[in-house]
């Protein structure tokens, strides 16, 4: 039976019941890299699984890796459509205890309109918002699908770093295949401002070794004209940029495309 209202309305109606779902998912201390948690990713994944089959995803799979889990997820029931392939991860970071002196981490608390608790946030909260998203377009346009091909890879090892992901998107580049990615695990500007992150930094991991002196030397008799391994090294990175901030490898910006006027002109016109 179709839904009277829009969008909006039916979100706004069930705004105690969607917290009260992510509270729960909160509740489970899926935290990345640490051993004896494991268990509590593997509940977290399949907290997620079964909150997919509800939605109504026809086709929803946890993929499980070392000390972890990724859930996996199909809804493309309409043909000819793009395809979306949502990306995001239901783990969390280790609790620090002195950061937490007026809530507990893992026992969500709503409070001057928002929800703390571990997770909320990074990104437990937006898979959530996808996931009522997809209830809302469905009560609202009476739909039995939604109207373009949905897919969900939600990660369990984001926070710890290089794991089972690469694996598993090369194991099944097929299955995920998707017009379009988006990354949900991302920033607004401002709470009533909703925004699409169409670009992100990216990052390059290197390791440098420099050799200096085999043993200490005297810094007084010989620590000027011998070179020393950590000024070398901090002379080394206050060069990796220029006065401006632009990177100095050589090279570096050879395949780089400029940014359009038009992407410009965007950034300009936001007001902030």
């Amino acid at each position: 039976m179709q839904y009277s209202g829009d969008v909006h309305g039916y979100l706004q109606e069930r705004v105690p019941e969607l917290l009260d779902r992510l509270s729960e998912w909160i509740r489970i201390p899926s935290v990345a890299g640490v051993p004896e948690r494991a268990h509590n990713l593997v509940r977290s994944a399949n907290w997620l699984a079964a909150e997919l089959r509800d939605t109504g995803f026809p086709t929803v799979e946890v993929w499980p890796s070392d000390n972890s889990a990724a859930v996996c997820a199909q809804w493309c029931g309409a043909p000819g459509a793009p395809t979306v392939l949502i990306y995001s991860h239901h783990d969390v970071r280790a609790v620090k205890d002195g950061n937490w002196d007026q809530t507990a981490p893992f026992a969500p608390v709503r409070r001057g309109g928002r929800l703390y608790g571990r997770g909320s946030s990074d990104a437990k909260g937006q898979i959530m918002a996808h996931l009522w998203g997809i209830r809302a377009h469905l009560a609202a346009t009476g739909r039995t699908a939604p109207a373009g091909n949905l897919k969900f890879i939600v990660e369990g090892e984001e926070e710890s770093g290089p794991g089972q992901l690469a694996g598993l998107l090369e194991a099944n580049r097929q299955r995920l295949a998707a017009d379009i990615v988006l990354f949900s695990d991302t920033l607004l500007w401002r709470a009533d401002h909703p925004a699409i992150c169409t670009s992100v930094r990216g990052m390059v991991e290197a390791e440098l070794e420099i050799y200096g002196p085999l043993r200490d030397i005297h810094s007084g008799a010989a620590s000027g004209p011998a070179p020393n391994p950590v000024f070398e090294h901090s002379r080394l990175l206050a060069q990796l940029h220029d006065a401006k901030g632009r990177i100095t490898l050589p090279g570096f910006y050879d395949s780089i495309e400029g940014m359009s006027a038009r992407r410009q002109a965007e950034l300009a016109a936001l007001p902030f």
